[in-house]
C-alpha cells in the first residue's frame, strides 16, 4: 500500500536514475509522497536507487524500466508502463 500522495493523484517519473541528480530527485519526491517509475540504464543502479527511497520512504510505490531511451524500443517500453497512469511529476534526466 502507498503512501499518501501529497501532490495529486499521479506518479513521477524520473529518467536518468540511476545516480546523480536522477536519484537525488527520486528521493526528494518519494520523501513527498509520489509513487515512482524510475528509468536508466543500469539495473544494478537502479535497483540501489529503488532500496534506498524504500528506505527512506516506506510503503512508496516504485517501479524500474530499465532502458536506454535514446533507442526506440527503450523508449517505447517506458511509454508502455506508463499509458494509463496520471503522471504529476516528470524529471527528464537522461543524458544524451
Amino acid at each position: 500500500m502507498s503512501k499518501k500522495n501529497e501532490v495529486g493523484a499521479g506518479w513521477a517519473v524520473v529518467t536518468g536514475a540511476s545516480s546523480g541528480l536522477g536519484a537525488l530527485f527520486a528521493e526528494k519526491l518519494a520523501q513527498r509522497g509520489l509513487p515512482l517509475v524510475l528509468a536508466g540504464r543500469d539495473e544494478a543502479r537502479l535497483t540501489e536507487v529503488r532500496q534506498r527511497v524504500q528506505r527512506l520512504a516506506p510503503g512508496i510505490d516504485v517501479e524500474l524500466v530499465v532502458g536506454d531511451l535514446g533507442r526506440q524500443a527503450d523508449l517505447e517500453a517506458l511509454v508502455a508502463v506508463l499509458n494509463g497512469r496520471v503522471i504529476d511529476v516528470l524529471v527528464n534526466n537522461a543524458g544524451f
